[in-house]
């Protein structure tokens, strides 16, 4: 897959399907300041995900090699997205159903094919470009609001997790 369809996949994976999957609860939209935010947000991370390439990329593996380092590297982001990030800096933005399905729709097939054209092409900066995009998708889907914002902002559900830290869960409507 090339740039092209490495970006076409990025749209419909956190622009379309990632942004059908997240509930907003009614948070108001704040566009420049979400933007902003997941622009920051998606190039600090895809700036990470290229230290863990050029990490992997000390060891003498051919190509193959280091993708497959890098993968299994990578995978380990979900415990910090999972023990931190969704539990202290985002809203609740996931039910049980959608936490599994962004993971198989989304961020697996990005990982999987733009990880492909970074050990393809080397492009860093498409590469950077194609993370920054999907996180400003993301940002501005589940609508991360402002820091200026007052009133109620939907906490995000957690239950005990890895060594009893509080990980996200995913939000269930309360029955009556």
């Amino acid at each position: 897959m090339d740039g092209a369809g490495c970006f076409v996949l990025i749209i419909v994976a956190y622009w379309v399907i990632w942004a059908r999957w997240t509930p907003v609860f009614d948070r108001k939209r704040y566009l420049l300041p979400q933007v902003i935010f997941g622009l920051l947000w998606g190039a600090s991370i895809g700036q990470m995900f290229l230290v863990v390439w050029h990490f992997a990329g000390i060891f003498s593996f051919p190509v193959w090699g280091r993708w497959i380092l890098t993968y299994l590297l990578l995978s380990t982001h979900g415990l910090w997205m999972d023990l931190y990030w969704d539990v202290y800096v985002l809203p609740e933005h996931d039910t049980p159903w959608s936490l599994k399905s962004k993971v198989i729709c989304s961020h697996i097939p990005n990982m999987l094919f733009c990880l492909t054209y970074l050990a393809i092409y080397d492009n860093q900066g498409i590469f950077l470009i194609l993370q920054t995009v999907a996180l400003t998708g993301a940002a501005v889907s589940m609508r991360v609001p402002p820091f200026w914002v007052k009133g109620y902002i939907h906490p995000p559900r957690t239950a005990p997790g890895l060594f009893g830290l509080p990980h996200a869960v995913g939000y269930v409507p309360e029955e009556n």
